[in-house]
């Protein structure tokens, strides 16, 4: 049984640091992208992990969102680029 505080939306107080992991298969084009979008935003991006056999790399992005639109805004345009596969 699932409780009402259980139910309850996740409250994020603002600005916070918000971490990204994006996973994608290149490694280039991912990080132009990246840097387009968060450009104008305080943050840092760090290496996570590269597949076994190289196909996929995955990075940390933190920024620091003012608000939940800010935040959504950021993981859809990081999602509209085909190199990143998954941002979550």
């Amino acid at each position: 049984m699932i409780s009402e505080k259980e139910k309850k939306r996740l409250e994020i107080e603002y600005p916070t640091d918000w971490r990204y992991k994006i996973i994608g298969d290149d490694f280039d084009r991912m990080l132009l992208t990246i840097n387009e979008i968060v450009d104008q935003y305080n943050s840092g991006l760090a290496p996570s992990n590269i597949s076994r056999k190289g196909n996929y790399i995955s990075l940390n992005l933190t920024v620091l969102v003012e608000n939940e639109i800010v935040r959504n805004e950021i993981y859809e345009q990081l999602m509209s680029n085909p190199s990143i596969k998954i941002v979550f």
